[in-house]
């Protein structure tokens, strides 16, 4: 939300603009009752929106960039694990003492959707989930790597097994992250 990314826009932001693409936000709002605890049925709002908005983004000559898109990765914090795993998971969605079917489960049945479940420990959102789209050649987040693993060892025949009888091994890689096409993510803020 605060890191630029090609467009020179916000990663996460409300217009971004390629040539004929027009204005497309990948920060949406989603309303729920109570933001720190979503229902299941809340969960399942944000994310099929997030799916919609991925599906309708349009590169720089209007044409749609995730037409073909089948398969996403559902990131919550562990305060929304509870909710995003009913609705990604779940057969059927109680909300106000009534049942009815998930309508993730259904698009998965008769279009080949499918949603995974990502909780991270790390997120520190509390109002937030994020959506990506991962079967596309190009992601939303690109892993980088400069330099592959590397493994040192003094082992076998060094002064420090003769000395303490000890190996010592070492790890190095050189990585990062960058960011993608920011058409393969939204960012759903839930909000009373």
């Amino acid at each position: 939300e605060s890191a630029a990314c090609y467009d020179g826009q916000f990663f996460f932001d409300t217009d971004h603009v390629e040539d004929a693409s027009g204005s497309q936000s990948n920060d949406l709002t989603s309303d729920i009752t109570t933001t720190t605890a979503p229902t299941s049925g809340e969960m399942e709002t944000a994310i099929l929106k997030s799916i919609e908005a991925i599906m309708g983004f349009k590169d720089n000559q209007g044409e749609p960039m995730n037409e073909n898109a089948r398969e996403f990765l559902a990131l919550v914090p562990v305060s929304y694990m509870k909710a995003a795993a009913g609705a990604v998971g779940s057969e059927s969605i109680v909300s106000s003492s009534t049942s009815r079917t998930n309508n993730l489960i259904t698009l998965g049945a008769v279009g080949g959707f499918t949603v995974r479940l990502a909780v991270n420990a790390r997120l520190t959102w509390t109002t937030k989930c994020a959506m990506f789209r991962t079967d596309a050649p190009t992601k939303a987040l690109i892993r980088q790597e400069e330099e592959g693993v590397k493994v040192s060892a003094v082992a076998e025949g060094s002064e420090l097994e003769f000395n303490e009888d000890k190996h010592r091994y070492g790890v190095k890689a050189i990585r990062g992250a960058g960011y993608g096409y920011w058409q393969r993510a939204c960012l759903a803020t839930l909000s009373t």
